[in-house]
Formats: C-alpha cells, sequence, structure tokens
C-alpha cells in the first residue's frame, strides 16, 4: 500500500519549491519583482511617514509582517503556476 503522504500533491509541490525545483516563467517572474515592488514601496512609505514617537518594536513587526507577505504572495505564484504546469488549476 502506497503512502498517501508521499503522494499528496500540495505537499509535492511544496517540497519541489523548497528544492528549488520549480521553474518559472516570464510571467510569474514579472509577477514576483512586481510584488517585491509594490510591498517594498510600502514599507519605505511607511517608514518615511513614521513620527518621531513611533513605537520602534511594533514598526519592526509590521515590517516584519509586510515581508512575510512578501514571501506569501510569490509562493502563491510559484506553486500556482507549478498546478498549472500538472494542470490541477
Amino acid at each position: 500500500m502506497s503512502n498517501p503522504i508521499q503522494n499528496n500533491l500540495a505537499l509535492n509541490v511544496r517540497t519541489k519549491l523548497i528544492n528549488g525545483q520549480i521553474d518559472l516563467d516570464n510571467e510569474t517572474m514579472e509577477y514576483i519583482r512586481l510584488v517585491r515592488s509594490e510591498i517594498s514601496q510600502c514599507a519605505k512609505n511607511i517608514h518615511n511617514a513614521a513620527p518621531a514617537t513611533v513605537d520602534i518594536g511594533r514598526m519592526m513587526a509590521g515590517m516584519d509582517t509586510l515581508h512575510e507577505a512578501t514571501h506569501i504572495f510569490c509562493v502563491a505564484g510559484m506553486i500556482g503556476r507549478e498546478y498549472e504546469k500538472q494542470n490541477l488549476c
């Protein structure tokens, strides 16, 4: 009997992502560049607008959240592309 975990497509795609085995097309690469650019600009705007009295700890937490959002959006694009290649979308 085969192990269902070994055959789980969602886990297999994520393993490929971690191993750097996902080939990205130009459209996905452009999406990733756009995500990084837009979130980077957002971070810069927030940083530049912060008053001197801002709570640095919470500001850092917010910036960490923006960093996590960048990662999540980029991974969503990569995983979606891989699913599409396997005709799952």
